[in-house]
């Protein structure tokens, strides 16, 4: 029943800060279903023109460390 709603293949990706932005903008132009990221992370690539695209086509997104954010 799950299979339904999702697609064949979930591909997850992590943002982290030990990566260099360029390989993660690589990394987002493969239309991750999940990713996972922190907000200081995932900022430069909802600000750009191309992360703005891939992330509207994102199904889930996890921020990580929300509970620092809100505080």
């Amino acid at each position: 029943l799950l299979m339904h709603y999702f697609p064949k293949e979930i591909t997850l990706l992590n943002l982290a800060g030990e990566e260099s932005i360029q390989l993660q903008k690589s990394l987002l132009s493969a239309y991750p279903t999940i990713i996972v990221s922190t907000p200081s992370r995932i900022l430069p690539h909802v600000e750009s023109s191309t992360g703005k695209a891939i992330l509207s086509a994102l199904e889930f997104l996890v921020i990580d460390e929300a509970d620092l954010v809100m505080s």
